[in-house]
């Protein structure tokens, strides 16, 4: 099982729920969250952003995952990366494994990396978006 912790600070002006948006998507295509956790901490992000949050939301529901598998923070205001992150690996769970992806990440493939798996032998591949 994995925890799966995600900043995000999307404004107006930054742009980047379009970033935000791909990754959340990414997540939902290719992981199994009757497995694993996602905690997003959002940094005081943009109502666009808010709305992706609602969408997950839905799709949660009609999946009928577990709500303890999700959590959406919302800390008010931009902590910084580092402080929203830890904020989410506080709630990591005894021998769980925990995973920090950016909002501008996409993963391609569904699949399963172990910790002994060197990043060329990994069955799933991640790209920033640019």
């Amino acid at each position: 099982m994995a925890l799966i912790v995600m900043a995000v600070h999307d404004t107006v002006d930054n742009g980047r729920s379009k970033y935000t948006d791909r990754t959340i998507k990414s997540l939902m295509e290719t992981v199994d969250f009757k497995k694993h956790r996602l905690f997003i901490s959002d940094n005081g992000s943009c109502q666009e952003t808010q709305n992706l949050y609602q969408a997950l939301i839905n799709w949660w529901i009609y999946h009928r995952y577990d709500f303890d598998r999700l959590v959406i923070h919302k800390n008010g205001e931009n902590l910084g990366t580092a402080k929203a992150v830890n904020i989410g690996l506080k709630t990591r769970y005894k021998n769980e494994y925990c995973i920090k992806i950016d909002n501008d990440v996409v993963i391609h493939n569904k699949g399963r990396a172990s910790p002994s798996c060197s990043s060329t032998t990994l069955p799933c591949s991640m790209t920033k978006e640019k």
